[in-house]
């Protein structure tokens, strides 16, 4: 199964997080994609400006 996602510094978390949802948890496809995503931006970004925010997590409001 080949699956990506656009998103600069989140691809990786977002990308590991559905392989997680599809192997660990045994969703299918539809449910991994359907859940609420969440991400950090502690690492300074590959991108300008390059900031960081050290403990900001950024969680979906659907995440409940």
């Amino acid at each position: 199964m080949a699956f990506g996602t656009p998103g600069s510094d989140q691809q990786d978390q977002w990308q590991l997080i559905l392989f997680l949802r599809l192997v660990h948890h045994r969703m299918n496809l539809q449910q991994g994609v359907d859940e609420p995503l969440f991400h950090t931006g502690h690492f300074q970004e590959s991108s300008y400006p390059r900031t960081a925010r050290p403990g900001h997590l950024m969680i979906e409001p659907s995440f409940g």
